[in-house]
């Protein structure tokens, strides 16, 4: 049997494994940012860039219009995090507190719904939506945490 001290030992260096093994995409994409584009995929890797480009984060801002980009999800987000936070509290309320018939089959209609995978209702549900709304809106992107 392995002593406590050496389990320990054990864990800790499986997590610093661990930490360095999905750190290391982070390290690449922050290396890669502050480097000239045709020195990110030479063989062997640098990791330390040489020369150093900070104008490479100036040049991705202005290439795209950031702010409008930045504006458009935070209008997606919001109202996303607040239908799914309102209407999913009133329906774990409705299914755990309140008695009424045919409780248990929607329940499980919903979980079976729940289940399914988004690729399989993503084009009754974008076809659903066009007949419906405007296409060129957020309505459709927002609504359905609402609904």
């Amino acid at each position: 049997m392995i002593s406590k001290k050496y389990r320990q030992l054990l864990l800790y260096i499986t997590l610093a494994l661990g930490s360095v093994i999905f750190i290391l995409p982070l390290v690449w994409m922050l290396r890669s940012a502050l480097m000239d584009a045709s020195q990110i995929f030479i063989v062997p890797a640098i990791w330390i860039p040489e020369p150093v480009r900070f104008d490479n984060f100036q040049t991705a801002l202005n290439t795209v219009p950031f702010g409008k980009y930045f504006f458009n999800t935070l209008i997606i987000v919001f109202g996303n995090v607040t239908g799914a936070v309102l209407t999913s509290a009133l329906c774990a309320y409705s299914f755990s507190r309140l008695q009424w018939r045919g409780r248990n089959f929607f329940f499980g209609l919903l979980m079976t719904g729940l289940m399914l995978p988004y690729a399989v209702t993503l084009i009754p549900t974008f076809l659903g939506w066009q007949m419906v709304v405007e296409p060129n809106s957020y309505l459709p992107l927002i609504l359905p945490a609402w609904v």
